[in-house]
């Protein structure tokens, strides 16, 4: 009976159930077995019933939180950057001008020549959304691939990409600077440009060398084969000083992915006219 009263006094109902059953078994109930089944019962309903509470209170939160997210004020994306269109100053800089066309017609006339124009690389780093009533560097950076800086030979445009040939930067002609191509300049002086061919000593260090297969093969050939470029006359390597009324000869090899060969270029060029701010104009034609 003490037992019972003590049980009584206790709020807990696993305990109390707890103590219901041990009374009962020193009253001498041989009903032992079935309390232990009721009070397995009675623990896996309150385990269901707390489960449930707590469903039921993650479904009133996202239930807020829903209604919250509906009440938001929604976020307005980033604005893209305004469409730039090349102003008349950036088409004079750009492109040649029909004096020099008309100068070199005969020329142009031919396959796998052009005429083109190399701006210097401008190191410009600005957000093209705000506008500077002061004017900002993007101002003589016309608005094409590479600012007008690099030009692919192959596909006759100013281009940076994988086949990006040639770029002008420091007042220094460039080549082999794209991640997937290999590339080889030199500089052969004050030579008319239909004077260079396939035949020119000057152009036959460019025809020895075999590119691989892969890129990375290729790299390692040309470094294993920089022997054959040791030639007094000319200085062959990836960079060269742009000077005007100068002759150049350019090999790039462009390897693309989605290939299965790479794509090889060689070129002649001249500097016809340079600028003081150090844009060229380059007379071209593939050998």
């Amino acid at each position: 009976m003490k037992l019972l009263k003590i049980c009584a006094r206790m709020l807990l109902p696993t305990l109390t159930v707890t103590c219901l059953s041990g009374a009962a078994w020193a009253q001498g109930v041989t009903t032992a077995p079935n309390n232990r089944g009721d009070y397995e019962a009675i623990m896996a309903e309150r385990e269901a019933a707390i489960i449930h509470g707590r469903i039921e209170r993650d479904n009133e939160r996202f239930k807020r939180e829903s209604e919250r997210r509906k009440n938001r004020r929604p976020v307005s994306p980033t604005p893209p950057p305004p469409e730039r269109k090349l102003t008349a100053e950036q088409k004079r800089r750009l492109y040649p001008t029909d004096a020099e066309r008309a100068s070199f017609a005969a020329l142009l006339r031919e396959d796998g020549a052009g005429l083109m124009r190399l701006l210097p690389l401008t190191p410009c780093v600005t957000d093209p959304r705000i506008v500077n009533v002061a004017g900002s560097c993007l101002d003589q950076v016309p608005p094409v691939s590479g600012g007008g800086s690099f030009y692919s030979f192959r596909n006759g445009k100013h281009h940076l990409a994988h086949y990006a040939d040639i770029g002008l930067r420091n007042d220094l002609f460039n080549v082999g600077f794209m991640k997937h191509t290999v590339g080889l300049l030199a500089a052969l002086g004050d030579v008319p440009l239909d004077a260079v061919t396939l035949h020119s000593n000057a152009v036959r260090p460019f025809l020895k060398f075999v590119p691989a297969k892969t890129l990375d093969e290729t790299e390692q050939d040309f470094k294993r084969s920089r022997a054959w470029l040791e030639v007094p006359e000319h200085a062959y390597g990836s960079t060269a000083p742009v000077r005007e009324n100068t002759t150049y000869v350019l090999r790039s090899i462009a390897f693309d992915p989605n290939r299965s060969k790479p794509s090889d270029v060689l070129v002649a060029f001249r500097v016809t006219r340079k600028d003081a701010d150090g844009a060229v104009t380059v007379l071209w034609k593939q050998l």
